[in-house]
């Protein structure tokens, strides 16, 4: 009963960070396909229980402003806000990743879980065998070929470990811990892969639903590096991790920047819209929301 009230109550959950009207977003939803993309590399930070006070927004103000972006990309950037400057936020629970260097993404998912009431910590996810965990290991036959599994299938590495081929994982590995972590309840995982940040907002945001995305630490670029590069063992697939991959909860906006709960940088930072877009295409418009039925 607990938790069926708890959906009701989330579904009610905006909070406003200011007294101004709440700024207009387009109203012209569109339909992206929903398929995972392979792409993307962590860097992370403590599980620790949510503060249950107010607390101060971070503004980002050193985010690269130089990035090209080509006219079919800037159809899909948000439109210029009213000015109003009012932030739109949902009142999340924050937890640090500082106990889990590479593991963002599990921390952003007990974030997720913890809006709802599920008290689950990031190496539980694991422990319990939520989410699966796989390696990336070195051929010493041929040094500098690499073997390991699937990013978007198990999370690569330990959480806990900077070192020693730990990476993390992409959305199909939390999608797949989280419906299984609520298979009894009344919730449910739902991919949102390929829905612009734009549109997550004007169709989750708003109804009161966080929404975890993948990006990069800081919104800085991405890039590619040779030895983050590894064969698939079960498909002979070569896949390239990105580094500076990074997970965050969406959980509101203003008229020039989205919110995030950052598990790196600290609760409520605010990244300018034009970037955090670009980013979030780069690592393949990778999302995930709960949700009650």
């Amino acid at each position: 009963m607990k938790r069926i009230l708890a959906a009701a109550a989330a579904l009610l959950t905006l909070c406003s960070c200011s007294l101004n009207d709440e700024p207009e977003l387009s109203s012209d939803v569109s339909e992206e396909t929903t398929t995972f993309v392979f792409t993307g590399v962590p860097e992370i930070p403590t599980f620790k229980a949510p503060s249950g006070g107010e607390t101060e927004t971070s503004a980002v103000t050193d985010v690269p402003a130089d990035e090209t972006v080509s006219p079919e990309e800037s159809e899909s950037l948000p439109a210029e806000g009213t000015g109003s400057g009012e932030l739109v936020c949902l009142d999340v629970p924050y937890f640090s990743q500082e106990e889990y260097p590479t593991g963002c993404e599990l921390v952003c998912a007990s974030m997720l879980l913890a809006y709802y009431g599920f008290e689950i910590s990031p190496a539980e996810l694991i422990e319990q065998g939520y989410v699966g965990t796989g390696s990336v290991t070195e051929d010493f036959m041929n040094p500098g070929t690499y073997f390991g599994d699937d990013p978007n299938k198990v999370f690569i590495g330990d959480p806990n470990d900077i070192f020693n081929f730990s990476y993390g994982c992409y959305s199909g590995a939390i999608f797949a811990g989280l419906r299984k972590y609520l298979a009894h309840e009344y919730y449910d995982a739902a991919n949102l892969s390929g829905i612009s940040l734009k549109d997550l907002c004007m169709e989750y945001i708003d109804r009161g639903e966080p929404v975890l995305i993948w990006a990069s630490t800081n919104m800085e670029p991405t890039h590619s590096e040779e030895n983050n590069t590894w064969t698939i063992t079960d498909t002979g697939e070569t896949f390239t991790w990105i580094s500076n991959e990074h997970c965050l909860v969406l959980i509101g906006y203003d008229d020039e920047n989205y919110c995030f709960h950052d598990p790196q940088s600290g609760e409520k930072v605010l990244y300018p819209k034009a970037v955090s877009e670009q980013r979030y295409r780069e690592l393949g418009k990778q999302a995930i929301t709960v949700h009650p039925w």
